[in-house]
């Protein structure tokens, strides 16, 4: 990572950070995680993810949540990853249970062989279990893709989306989350992707919590398609709240 990556990553954060701040009583909440790790000696190596998420309640029926994340690492001085993404949602509750959502995003992930992709689309979920201690929610939708891949093809396509989040609050600030995510190309059957992220989260306090992860994606046309069809990623990391 060179320093402008770094920098840039780290000014975005703060800004995103301070936002709270300038907006005086509106209702805007901002979520920064952070880990890095480095060892030096007979191996050295480097890891640093960054994910920052700002939601801003515009009012009882409307949220606004803009997401950005990174991660960069390697080993001998050698880079063996590095991923950028962002996406910004708008969630409209109709009911109680019922809400609609309009999404958008962008990722760079090269060591998995997309070079950019670009996606928005309509969804719409539904809370099955709204708390206080179980929350159960499911969401479909369906995307507008464009993929550019590091073997300079390129492709658009619509893409289906299914979403389900189980999460227990097994104390007032820890809590136990499960999310899967499945999603098809319904120009090719067989390009299909699934999703999972297995999570705890500890509170110290209302400002920091500590949370542990584990992330499994699969794609079964990887491309190229000399790529590993999954990548895991297990993680520790360092949750401020503002």
């Amino acid at each position: 990572m060179n320093v402008r990556q770094l920098f840039g990553i780290i000014l975005v954060i703060t800004i995103m950070a301070a936002l709270p701040v300038f907006a005086g009583d509106k209702p805007i909440k901002n979520e920064a995680e952070l880990s890095y790790l480095e060892t030096k000696g007979n191996t050295e190596t480097i890891s640093f993810n960054a994910k920052n998420t700002l939601t801003w309640a515009v009012n009882d029926k409307m949220n606004v949540i803009w997401q950005l994340a990174g991660l960069y690492s390697e080993s001998d001085k050698t880079k063996n990853g590095e991923k950028y993404s962002t996406e910004l949602r708008g969630d409209y509750l109709l009911t109680e249970k019922f809400y609609s959502s309009f999404i958008g995003g962008a990722l760079k992930d090269e060591f998995a062989g997309v070079d950019a992709k670009y996606y928005v689309g309509p969804a719409c979920g539904y809370k099955i279990l709204n708390g206080p201690n179980h929350t159960f929610i499911t969401e479909a939708g369906v995307d507008y893709v464009m993929e550019e891949y590091v073997d300079e093809t390129d492709e658009d396509f619509f893409q289906g989306r299914v979403l389900a989040r189980y999460e227990f609050a097994f104390q007032k600030k820890n809590k136990f989350f499960q999310t899967v995510e499945y999603l098809i190309n319904f120009e090719e059957s067989d390009d299909y992707q699934v999703k999972s992220e297995t999570a705890v989260v500890y509170s110290f306090n209302d400002s920091v919590s500590l949370k542990t992860s584990y992330e499994v994606k699969y794609d079964h046309l990887p491309v190229p398609e000399t790529l590993d069809d999954t990548d895991t990623t297990l993680s520790t990391t360092l949750i401020v709240n503002y």
